[in-house]
């Protein structure tokens, strides 16, 4: 079974590096995902685009670029309505991660490389 792994407002060069690694992973499928600009002044638009975004890929992993993790706030509802996600929100240009699922806690994950940004995704699937 594949993993869904969307990627929003994330560098290209991160992108490319990500899909690079992730061509080499059965078990995933990446899909990024083209974000609104506009939305990213209005956090009510902006939510609903995350949800149309994971209900309509199925996601099981969503990568949040660092404005849209930024402005997007609270994910709480859209972890009720997808008790399966599991949220990255990039920090730091990628450097650091926060990882956001249903389970009250939250991870901080220092200096993050491009492979250890997919180990992590990895672990989080594994674990759940």
């Amino acid at each position: 079974m594949q993993t869904q792994v969307v990627i929003v407002d994330v560098p290209r060069l991160l992108c490319d590096i990500l899909m690079s690694l992730a061509n080499q992973e059965e078990d995933l499928e990446i899909v990024i995902y083209p974000n609104d600009k506009s939305s990213l002044c209005d956090n009510v638009k902006l939510s609903l685009e995350l949800e149309a975004t994971v209900a309509q890929t199925k996601a099981d992993v969503l990568v949040l670029g660092h404005e849209t993790a930024k402005l997007s706030g609270g994910f709480e509802q859209l972890l009720m309505s997808h008790p399966q996600l599991r949220i990255l929100a990039l920090q730091a240009e990628g450097r650091n991660v926060q990882v956001y699922s249903l389970r009250p806690e939250k991870l901080q994950i220092n200096e993050v490389s491009p492979a250890v940004l997919l180990d992590i995704v990895k672990g989080l699937i594994y674990c759940a």
